[in-house]
């Protein structure tokens, strides 16, 4: 072999300024070349008076685009505000009702779902800074901008394919890349924004403490993202009926994918949600199940829930399972619960854990588990008391083991 016909010598390397020269050229070309298609794609409908096809996510990602700097949601909604006459047209009247009304109403919503969408998992932003006292900023990557732009850029597909031909590796991978969302904990609960929406927690967007008030005025601090307070660290993944939209398509699918969404990550519940979802889920489906986080929370009256999940969690045999506790007015919220449901009765009040026969079905689910953590707002012994049952159930076994055996006689 002619060494010659190399046009650059072996182990020779382009300067480092140069390759940081083109790498600059090449990804402001992009930028461009996009910026340029979306120009026009927008056109027709920029001066026009009829509502843009785009959905809130399409429009948030093309002001990122157009944008040389991060942006905060404020900015964003501006620009669409001003690229398009119909949302523009929109905020004047929406102004003009809310200076004039005698009720002194907020303003309605201009822009559909906006700024919650900024937070829908399929939206490719990322938060380019984070302070809990501030704004959020949002960038966006060119590559991620122009794949969740593909419906408008790319040409239409044809031609169809039977997709269990495939062979059971790419199916697999199929089944990863849709239900294999993250290893972040999927919320299911109440407390979030009032509706039963999967939700993803993306811890690597808490801030390191969240900051929270204590009993009496006390400040403590919890890493727990369950009791922070609903910001950017949020997702929202939408019903799961439209997630598990690919577990529908036939049985076959759904035996072999079920147990990559159910199996591999977290699900976090309030007692409320735990017990619309676990009624709602098979017995061999809850048996895919092997990492669950409960929040014990008696607010809202949700402790009437905690009785009626015994039966509802027999199926669960967990690897991993975490009891997460506020303790600031449990047992308030618990008491006043109860009397309301039982007014003829005239319950005295219960002030520790040892009086509430509700957690029994969750205690004997920790015995079942392979594995239990704890969480604790202002710790106030409920971890003890959760282990101390465990080590009386451990004794007990040890005790009926010992007299099952038999007795050894001296020679």
């Amino acid at each position: 072999m002619d060494d010659n016909l190399s046009p650059i010598p072996s182990g020779s390397q382009m300067p480092v300024a140069q390759l940081e020269v083109e790498s600059v050229e090449n990804t402001t070309s992009k930028v461009m070349d996009l910026r340029k298609e979306i120009s026009d794609l927008i056109a027709p409908w920029r001066e026009s008076a009829e509502k843009p096809p785009f959905t809130t996510g399409e429009l948030s990602v093309f002001a990122l685009v157009y944008s040389d700097y991060p942006l905060r949601a404020d900015d964003i909604h501006l620009w669409i505000l001003n690229a398009f006459n119909y949302y523009k047209d929109r905020a004047l009247r929406s102004f003009v009702r809310c200076c004039t009304s005698e009720q002194h109403s907020g303003c309605s919503e201009v822009v559909d779902d906006f700024p919650r969408d900024l937070r829908e998992f399929d939206l490719p932003v990322h938060v380019m800074c984070y302070d809990p006292d501030g704004p959020c900023l949002y960038g966006i990557a060119t590559g991620a901008a122009r794949v969740y732009l593909r419906r408008w850029l790319e040409p239409a597909r044809h031609g169809t394919f039977r997709f269990l031909d495939l062979s059971a590796e790419l199916r697999n991978r199929v089944y990863e890349l849709v239900l294999k969302i993250s290893d972040d904990g999927l919320n299911h609960d109440w407390q979030f924004d009032c509706t039963y929406e999967l939700q993803l927690v993306r811890e690597d967007r808490l801030p390191r403490q969240l900051a929270v008030d204590g009993v009496a005025g006390e400040e403590t601090t919890t890493d727990d993202p369950f009791y922070g307070r609903e910001t950017d660290f949020i997702l929202h993944l939408g019903p799961s009926s439209k997630l598990l939209a690919l577990l529908c398509t036939c049985k076959q699918i759904r035996q072999e994918a079920s147990s990559i969404f159910y199996g591999a990550k977290t699900f976090r519940f309030g007692p409320e949600s735990m017990h619309f979802t676990l009624q709602e889920l098979s017995s061999d489906t809850k048996e895919q199940i092997r990492s669950v986080n409960i929040a014990l929370d008696t607010r809202k009256y949700q402790a009437k829930r905690f009785g009626r999940l015994g039966r509802w969690l027999q199926p669960l045999a967990l690897e991993r399972l975490k009891l997460t506790l506020d303790h600031r007015h449990w047992f308030h919220n618990y008491n006043l619960g109860r009397n309301n449901r039982l007014p003829q009765q005239q319950l005295p009040p219960v002030s520790s854990f040892s009086g509430v026969d509700e957690l029994k079905p969750f205690i004997d689910l920790a015995r079942r588990a392979k594995e239990v953590t704890f969480f604790e707002m202002n710790a106030r012994g409920f971890e003890d008391y959760v282990r101390e049952q465990l080590r009386e159930t451990l004794s007990s076994e040890e005790v009926g083991a010992s007299e099952d055996s038999p007795i050894a006689l001296d020679d």
